[in-house]
């Protein structure tokens, strides 16, 4: 499966066109993904080689795409979530790097309330020590 994306950066109308063609090749475990990133007035040239690019991609014997079994696992989006996914990279690296960070940061408050009770333990007990016993 393969797609081209005509994308233009900034809002000038002499902006240059840069073409982004994702190219998908199926297996049953997997897929095989790669990118190509050019001008746009290279796509037919890209469309050109896309078929020599894909035959280069070669699965274990057993696991291509044609090789598929009842019970194999089937992803649980289609073709066009697939695509939409692609269309949605960009967002959904920075969602997916603000999910890690807040992931990240919560196992960290935890281990910064448990180093802080330390703290203010360690902290009492100095303060405690010096204390005449009472009577």
């Amino acid at each position: 499966m393969h797609w081209a994306r005509d994308l233009v950066f900034g809002n000038d109308t002499q902006a240059e066109h840069t073409l982004n063609y994702s190219v998908r090749v199926f297996g049953r475990e997997g897929v095989f993904e790669f990118d190509f990133v050019a001008g746009l007035g290279q796509l037919k040239e890209i469309e050109a080689v896309i078929p020599t690019v894909t035959k280069l991609v070669q699965f274990d014997k057993g696991m291509t795409y044609g090789d598929y079994v009842d019970g194999d696992k089937i992803a649980a989006y289609g073709m066009a979530g697939m695509i939409a996914a692609g269309a949605g990279a960009k967002i959904a690296a920075k969602v997916g790097v603000l999910a890690l960070a807040l992931g990240f940061f919560k196992k960290a408050g935890i281990l910064i309330v448990v180093l802080a009770g330390g703290v203010l333990r360690f902290a009492k007990g100095l303060f405690n020590r010096n204390k005449p016993p009472t009577v």
